[in-house]
Protein backbone atom coordinates (compact mmCIF):
# COMPACT_ATOMS: atom_id res chain seq x y z
CA UNK A 1 0.00 0.00 0.00
CA UNK A 2 2.69 2.34 0.68
CA UNK A 3 4.26 1.68 -2.15
CA UNK A 4 1.28 2.17 -3.87
CA UNK A 5 1.18 5.92 -2.44
CA UNK A 6 4.59 6.38 -3.22
CA UNK A 7 4.26 5.53 -6.75
CA UNK A 8 0.88 8.02 -7.24
CA UNK A 9 2.64 10.57 -5.11
CA UNK A 10 5.12 10.83 -7.64
CA UNK A 11 2.75 10.22 -11.25
CA UNK A 12 1.35 13.53 -9.69
CA UNK A 13 5.10 15.43 -9.22
CA UNK A 14 5.88 14.44 -12.87
CA UNK A 15 2.41 15.30 -14.11
CA UNK A 16 2.81 18.32 -12.51
CA UNK A 17 6.07 18.93 -13.98
CA UNK A 18 5.25 18.17 -16.93
CA UNK A 19 2.19 20.79 -16.52
CA UNK A 20 4.39 23.53 -15.76
CA UNK A 21 6.97 22.49 -18.69
CA UNK A 22 4.10 22.70 -20.74
CA UNK A 23 1.62 25.93 -19.34
CA UNK A 24 6.19 27.51 -20.15
CA UNK A 25 5.72 26.57 -23.70
CA UNK A 26 2.54 27.44 -24.05
CA UNK A 27 3.34 30.82 -22.55
CA UNK A 28 6.60 30.81 -24.90
CA UNK A 29 4.19 30.96 -27.63
CA UNK A 30 2.32 33.38 -27.39
CA UNK A 31 5.29 35.73 -26.74
CA UNK A 32 5.34 38.30 -30.03
CA UNK A 33 7.47 38.47 -33.05
CA UNK A 34 8.45 41.81 -34.25
CA UNK A 35 9.22 42.69 -37.37
CA UNK A 36 11.68 45.63 -39.02
CA UNK A 37 9.47 48.80 -40.45
CA UNK A 38 11.51 48.91 -43.66
CA UNK A 39 11.83 45.90 -46.53
CA UNK A 40 14.94 44.85 -48.60
CA UNK A 41 16.39 47.35 -50.10
CA UNK A 42 16.10 49.99 -47.89
CA UNK A 43 19.25 51.75 -47.50
CA UNK A 44 20.74 54.59 -44.75
CA UNK A 45 23.97 56.33 -44.68
CA UNK A 46 25.73 58.28 -41.68
CA UNK A 47 28.40 60.50 -40.88
CA UNK A 48 31.30 60.15 -38.39
CA UNK A 49 31.03 62.86 -36.29
CA UNK A 50 33.28 61.55 -34.06
CA UNK A 51 35.60 58.27 -33.73
CA UNK A 52 38.37 56.34 -31.71
CA UNK A 53 40.36 53.41 -31.55
CA UNK A 54 37.11 52.10 -33.63
CA UNK A 55 36.98 49.68 -36.59
CA UNK A 56 34.06 48.40 -38.31
CA UNK A 57 34.32 45.44 -40.00
CA UNK A 58 37.78 45.50 -39.94
CA UNK A 59 38.14 48.91 -41.07
CA UNK A 60 39.51 51.90 -38.93
CA UNK A 61 37.06 54.62 -39.39
CA UNK A 62 37.76 58.46 -38.73
CA UNK A 63 35.87 61.99 -38.35
CA UNK A 64 33.92 62.85 -41.52
CA UNK A 65 33.87 59.06 -42.69
CA UNK A 66 30.72 58.04 -44.83
CA UNK A 67 28.84 54.94 -43.74
CA UNK A 68 26.10 53.43 -45.99
CA UNK A 69 24.15 50.11 -44.90
CA UNK A 70 21.91 48.13 -47.51
CA UNK A 71 19.14 46.09 -46.06
CA UNK A 72 19.47 42.53 -47.44
CA UNK A 73 17.95 40.27 -45.19
CA UNK A 74 17.03 39.14 -41.32
CA UNK A 75 17.48 37.01 -38.34
CA UNK A 76 15.34 36.30 -35.82
CA UNK A 77 16.91 37.72 -31.94
CA UNK A 78 15.69 37.70 -29.01
CA UNK A 79 14.39 40.25 -26.11
CA UNK A 80 15.76 38.80 -22.67
CA UNK A 81 16.04 40.22 -19.30
CA UNK A 82 18.68 39.65 -17.38
CA UNK A 83 16.81 36.82 -15.57
CA UNK A 84 15.64 34.77 -18.09
CA UNK A 85 12.10 35.94 -19.40
CA UNK A 86 11.62 36.03 -22.99
CA UNK A 87 9.83 39.65 -23.58
CA UNK A 88 9.54 39.51 -27.95
CA UNK A 89 11.08 37.60 -30.61
CA UNK A 90 12.62 40.08 -33.11
CA UNK A 91 13.82 40.84 -36.48
CA UNK A 92 17.77 41.85 -36.90
CA UNK A 93 18.78 43.42 -40.14
CA UNK A 94 21.98 41.70 -41.77
CA UNK A 95 23.13 44.00 -44.01
CA UNK A 96 25.63 45.29 -47.25
CA UNK A 97 28.49 47.73 -46.19
CA UNK A 98 30.09 50.63 -47.44
CA UNK A 99 32.61 53.01 -45.92
CA UNK A 100 32.90 55.98 -47.85
CA UNK A 101 31.84 54.43 -51.27
CA UNK A 102 34.05 51.27 -50.71
CA UNK A 103 32.07 47.94 -49.98
CA UNK A 104 33.78 46.42 -46.95
CA UNK A 105 30.88 43.81 -45.49
CA UNK A 106 28.17 41.55 -47.10
CA UNK A 107 25.20 40.08 -45.72
CA UNK A 108 26.46 40.69 -42.04
CA UNK A 109 24.94 42.29 -39.03
CA UNK A 110 25.61 45.76 -38.94
CA UNK A 111 28.88 47.32 -37.41
CA UNK A 112 28.97 48.99 -35.05
CA UNK A 113 25.38 49.17 -34.09
CA UNK A 114 25.39 44.99 -32.76
CA UNK A 115 28.15 46.18 -30.17
CA UNK A 116 25.75 46.89 -27.67
CA UNK A 117 22.93 44.94 -26.96
CA UNK A 118 21.37 41.70 -28.01
CA UNK A 119 18.39 42.72 -29.55
CA UNK A 120 16.87 44.87 -32.00
CA UNK A 121 20.33 46.32 -32.95
CA UNK A 122 21.30 47.87 -36.16
CA UNK A 123 20.32 50.89 -38.68
CA UNK A 124 16.55 49.27 -38.88
CA UNK A 125 14.24 48.57 -36.10
CA UNK A 126 10.61 47.68 -35.70
CA UNK A 127 8.80 50.89 -35.50
CA UNK A 128 4.57 49.63 -33.84
CA UNK A 129 3.42 51.17 -30.66
CA UNK A 130 3.53 47.40 -29.16
CA UNK A 131 6.98 46.89 -30.13
CA UNK A 132 8.16 50.11 -28.18
CA UNK A 133 6.20 49.54 -25.47
CA UNK A 134 8.27 45.80 -25.31
CA UNK A 135 11.38 47.38 -26.01
CA UNK A 136 11.16 49.62 -22.74
CA UNK A 137 10.29 47.34 -20.60
CA UNK A 138 13.33 44.60 -22.04
CA UNK A 139 15.23 48.45 -21.80
CA UNK A 140 13.97 48.70 -18.31
CA UNK A 141 15.48 45.53 -17.15
CA UNK A 142 18.56 46.07 -19.20
CA UNK A 143 19.14 48.76 -16.10
CA UNK A 144 20.71 45.77 -14.68
CA UNK A 145 23.03 44.80 -17.94
CA UNK A 146 26.76 42.82 -17.32
CA UNK A 147 26.58 43.88 -13.71
CA UNK A 148 26.64 47.87 -14.28
CA UNK A 149 26.05 50.40 -12.01
CA UNK A 150 23.84 52.63 -13.96
CA UNK A 151 24.64 55.91 -13.78
CA UNK A 152 22.26 57.08 -16.20
CA UNK A 153 19.11 56.01 -17.65
CA UNK A 154 16.37 57.03 -20.43
CA UNK A 155 13.60 55.68 -22.80
CA UNK A 156 11.67 58.19 -23.61
CA UNK A 157 9.15 57.54 -26.45
CA UNK A 158 8.56 61.12 -28.07
CA UNK A 159 6.28 62.74 -30.98
CA UNK A 160 8.37 61.74 -33.62
CA UNK A 161 10.87 59.89 -32.52
CA UNK A 162 12.46 57.69 -29.40
CA UNK A 163 15.64 58.36 -27.64
CA UNK A 164 17.77 55.66 -25.21
CA UNK A 165 20.39 56.95 -23.25
CA UNK A 166 22.23 54.07 -21.21
CA UNK A 167 25.19 55.22 -18.68
CA UNK A 168 27.06 52.88 -16.25
CA UNK A 169 30.61 51.83 -14.61
CA UNK A 170 31.08 47.95 -13.15
CA UNK A 171 33.89 47.26 -11.01
CA UNK A 172 35.25 43.61 -10.33
CA UNK A 173 37.93 41.79 -8.50
CA UNK A 174 38.79 38.49 -9.77
CA UNK A 175 41.63 37.35 -7.47
CA UNK A 176 44.24 40.04 -7.22
CA UNK A 177 43.41 42.50 -10.21
CA UNK A 178 40.52 45.15 -10.15
CA UNK A 179 38.86 45.52 -13.80
CA UNK A 180 37.17 48.54 -14.38
CA UNK A 181 34.54 49.10 -17.16
CA UNK A 182 32.61 51.55 -18.55
CA UNK A 183 29.20 51.84 -20.88
CA UNK A 184 27.98 54.77 -22.39
CA UNK A 185 25.06 54.69 -24.75
CA UNK A 186 22.58 57.09 -26.71
CA UNK A 187 20.02 56.66 -29.57
CA UNK A 188 17.60 58.80 -31.34
CA UNK A 189 15.26 56.29 -33.55
CA UNK A 190 12.66 57.57 -35.70
CA UNK A 191 9.34 56.39 -33.99
CA UNK A 192 7.26 55.44 -37.29
CA UNK A 193 10.11 54.13 -39.81
CA UNK A 194 12.38 52.23 -37.11
CA UNK A 195 15.80 53.71 -38.51
CA UNK A 196 18.15 55.26 -36.58
CA UNK A 197 18.91 58.98 -36.74
CA UNK A 198 21.92 59.04 -33.95
CA UNK A 199 23.57 56.53 -32.69
CA UNK A 200 26.81 56.92 -30.19
CA UNK A 201 28.31 54.13 -27.98
CA UNK A 202 31.44 54.41 -26.08
CA UNK A 203 33.52 51.66 -24.24
CA UNK A 204 36.36 52.15 -22.07
CA UNK A 205 38.36 48.98 -19.60
CA UNK A 206 40.95 49.25 -17.46
CA UNK A 207 42.87 46.63 -15.65
CA UNK A 208 45.43 46.96 -12.80
CA UNK A 209 46.86 44.29 -10.34
CA UNK A 210 50.42 43.08 -9.46
CA UNK A 211 52.95 44.46 -11.74
CA UNK A 212 50.59 45.18 -14.66
CA UNK A 213 47.83 48.39 -15.29
CA UNK A 214 46.33 48.27 -18.94
CA UNK A 215 43.46 50.69 -19.97
CA UNK A 216 41.44 50.57 -23.48
CA UNK A 217 38.62 53.06 -24.92
CA UNK A 218 36.93 52.79 -28.12
CA UNK A 219 34.20 55.40 -29.27
CA UNK A 220 31.77 56.33 -32.59
CA UNK A 221 29.02 58.48 -33.02
CA UNK A 222 27.29 58.66 -35.65
CA UNK A 223 24.29 61.02 -37.89
CA UNK A 224 21.84 60.21 -40.36
CA UNK A 225 22.86 62.17 -43.47
CA UNK A 226 20.70 60.59 -46.30
CA UNK A 227 18.36 57.58 -46.46
CA UNK A 228 15.65 55.78 -48.97
CA UNK A 229 13.21 55.55 -46.43
CA UNK A 230 10.45 58.73 -45.97
CA UNK A 231 9.90 60.27 -43.38
CA UNK A 232 12.99 58.90 -41.73
CA UNK A 233 14.83 62.23 -41.40
CA UNK A 234 14.00 64.87 -39.04
CA UNK A 235 12.30 67.98 -40.70
CA UNK A 236 15.07 70.58 -41.11
CA UNK A 237 13.99 73.68 -38.58
CA UNK A 238 13.61 76.90 -40.79
CA UNK A 239 16.08 79.81 -39.95
CA UNK A 240 14.69 83.34 -39.35
CA UNK A 241 15.72 84.13 -42.87
CA UNK A 242 13.58 81.67 -44.27
CA UNK A 243 10.77 82.27 -42.20
CA UNK A 244 11.10 85.21 -43.05
CA UNK A 245 10.82 84.89 -46.89
CA UNK A 246 8.13 82.29 -47.01
CA UNK A 247 5.75 85.32 -45.24
CA UNK A 248 6.74 87.75 -47.77
CA UNK A 249 5.71 85.00 -50.42
CA UNK A 250 2.60 83.97 -48.57
CA UNK A 251 1.43 87.79 -48.31
CA UNK A 252 2.28 88.44 -51.42
CA UNK A 253 0.77 85.72 -53.06
CA UNK A 254 -2.53 86.86 -51.22
CA UNK A 255 -2.82 89.93 -52.02
CA UNK A 256 -1.50 89.89 -55.23
CA UNK A 257 -4.79 91.92 -56.74
CA UNK A 258 -4.31 94.90 -54.18
CA UNK A 259 -0.07 95.06 -55.07
CA UNK A 260 -0.91 94.87 -58.63
CA UNK A 261 -3.09 97.97 -58.07
CA UNK A 262 -1.21 99.85 -55.56
CA UNK A 263 2.03 99.23 -58.11
CA UNK A 264 -0.10 101.13 -60.93
CA UNK A 265 -1.21 104.07 -58.50
CA UNK A 266 2.68 104.39 -57.41
CA UNK A 267 3.70 103.95 -61.24
CA UNK A 268 1.10 106.66 -62.89
CA UNK A 269 2.47 109.02 -59.97
CA UNK A 270 6.07 108.53 -60.58
CA UNK A 271 5.27 108.84 -64.43
CA UNK A 272 3.34 112.05 -63.66
CA UNK A 273 5.54 113.86 -60.69
CA UNK A 274 8.45 112.94 -63.76
CA UNK A 275 6.97 114.96 -66.79
CA UNK A 276 6.50 117.97 -64.10
CA UNK A 277 9.85 117.48 -63.38
CA UNK A 278 10.70 117.72 -66.96
CA UNK A 279 8.69 120.52 -67.55
CA UNK A 280 10.40 122.93 -64.91
CA UNK A 281 13.54 121.96 -66.18
CA UNK A 282 12.35 122.72 -69.41
CA UNK A 283 11.12 126.49 -68.39
CA UNK A 284 13.90 126.94 -66.69
CA UNK A 285 16.43 126.02 -69.52
CA UNK A 286 14.36 128.16 -71.80
CA UNK A 287 14.96 131.16 -68.65
CA UNK A 288 18.30 130.71 -69.11
CA UNK A 289 19.03 130.87 -72.75
CA UNK A 290 16.58 133.87 -72.58
CA UNK A 291 19.13 135.81 -69.95
CA UNK A 292 22.28 134.41 -71.86
CA UNK A 293 20.91 136.03 -75.29
CA UNK A 294 19.77 139.14 -73.39
CA UNK A 295 23.43 139.74 -71.79
CA UNK A 296 25.12 138.98 -75.44
CA UNK A 297 22.92 141.73 -76.89
CA UNK A 298 23.95 143.87 -74.37
CA UNK A 299 27.58 143.50 -75.15
CA UNK A 300 27.16 143.87 -78.42
CA UNK A 301 25.97 147.23 -78.32
CA UNK A 302 24.49 149.77 -81.24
Amino acid sequence: MVDDVRRLLLAAVIASLLLVVATRGAVAQQVPTYRLAVRSGAWAKYEVEKAFNMTVHGHEVKRGDMLRYRLVGTELGNMTTWWGELVAHVEVPLCDVWLNGEKIASNTPPEPFNITFPGPTGPFWPASEAFWRDCKRWFNSSENWAGLVIQEYRFDVGEDAVTIVLNGKGIYMPLFFVLVDELRLEMVIDKDTGVVRFFSFFVAVSVAGPGITQGSRSSITLKLVSTKVAGALPEASESWLDKLLGFLLSFLKDYQPWLLLASLVIAVAALVLAVRSVAKLRRGLDRLISEVEEAIARQAGP
